[in-house]
């Protein structure tokens, strides 16, 4: 009585499966995507790992599946019969873990430079929508599955050496590629045929991936993961209160501006400095060196001019980052900004900004804050 009950709702979920097959893929792709987004936080935290270690393992998990869809494992999980929903499973676990290098990675830096993996997220999306048998080809499958691992094995190297630059990078990218053979090896005892069929393609494809990355690395496009930055702001002053905090003086935006509640306009006097401050995340226990490059934009060149370069030491394992600040005396009317990079030269951000001297009669409104 039960079955015939649930035969027929198990078949017309089937039957509206395959009909908006095309929809339902993104859309899973996309909530795995959203889920990520509102439970990561920390690169170096137990939980963030476990759930994209977990991803990871069910990506392998339903690659495997797929794979033995015709042979004896997949007859005795009867994947023919299941295949679909196996395929959502995939699907839901690529966009998480996907999310959560676009999380890291745009904690890491501005926006831009998590664009690497946003167009991976992209060409995801898009073909699962308009090429719906992509995913459906184990070629396919394995190349996204070694993108993931290494976007994920790249952020967690460093974290567990504490340690970054570009030979930790190319080690990441050595136990990507070990990963990646161990899980082809694996394959290969399901069915060695089909294996030996693809293994060309596979290993062209696999290692231009894995030079695309670095190229990515070494050009500074990919961000310097573990670092990111949490803040950064201009200031008129800065001033230290105590061990742990600080206190800037601003320029505050008219009330309408409810946007943006600091200025980026700084009115001064001729001899007073302008501050900037920043606060840089690390993993605990990693400490590493990062730059304040003070730049003036010169309107007769039409480009960005380097001024001064001042250092700062960077102290791993604070949640709230890192803070410290660099201050510039004579500074002339006009464009500003300072980039905040690492040793590598790779941008973790800028702060743009306005300078105009004024008289010392002229009354300047300023406010205060603890940083």
């Amino acid at each position: 009585m039960i079955s015939d009950i649930v035969k027929p709702r198990i078949e017309k979920i089937k039957t509206f499966s395959q009909k908006y097959r095309i929809y339902i893929m993104p859309v899973v792709l996309l909530i795995g995507f959203l889920l990520d987004f509102l439970t990561l936080n920390r690169v170096d935290q137990l939980f963030d790992n476990l759930v994209l270690v977990t991803h990871l393992a069910i990506i392998g998990l339903t690659i495997t599946l797929l794979f033995s869809k015709d042979k004896k494992l997949g007859k005795v999980f009867r994947v023919s019969k299941y295949s679909p929903f196996i395929e959502y499973i995939m699907l839901f676990s690529f966009g998480a873990v996907f999310s959560g290098s676009v999380i890291f990675y745009s904690k890491s830096a501005s926006l831009w430079s998590a664009w690497p993996f946003l167009l991976v997220l992209l060409v995801l999306m898009l073909g699962t929508e308009f090429k719906k048998n992509y995913f459906q080809t184990v070629v396919f499958q394995i190349n996204f599955y070694f993108i993931a691992l290494m976007s994920y094995v790249i952020i967690l190297v460093p974290v567990v050496l504490k340690e970054m630059g570009g030979d930790i990078f190319l080690l990441s990218g050595v136990v990507a590629l070990i990963l990646i053979s161990l899980f082809l090896l694996f394959l290969s005892t399901i069915d060695l045929s089909s294996i030996r069929k693809y293994i060309k393609s596979l290993i062209l494809s696999i290692s231009s991936i894995f030079v695309l990355f670095n190229v990515l690395y070494f050009t500074n496009i990919i961000p310097p993961i573990p670092l990111s930055l949490k803040f950064a702001s201009v200031y008129h002053n800065v001033y230290k209160i105590s061990n742990n905090d600080y206190v800037g003086v601003y320029e505050p935006n008219p009330w309408w501006n409810m946007l943006r509640q600091r200025s980026r306009s700084v009115h001064k006097g001729t001899s007073e400095s302008v501050f900037i401050f920043s606060s840089v995340f690390a993993p605990t226990k990693l400490d590493t060196n990062i730059y304040h490059e003070w730049q003036h934009f010169n309107p007769a060149k039409g480009k960005w001019e380097s001024t001064d370069k001042i250092h700062l030491s960077v102290v791993g394992g604070r949640a709230e980052g890192f803070r410290g600040f660099s201050k510039k005396s004579n500074v002339p009317d006009g464009k500003w900004r300072v980039l905040i990079k690492t040793e590598r030269n790779q941008r973790l951000g800028q702060i743009y900004f306005n300078v105009e001297n004024v008289d010392k009669e002229r009354e300047v409104k300023l406010t205060e804050e603890v940083l």
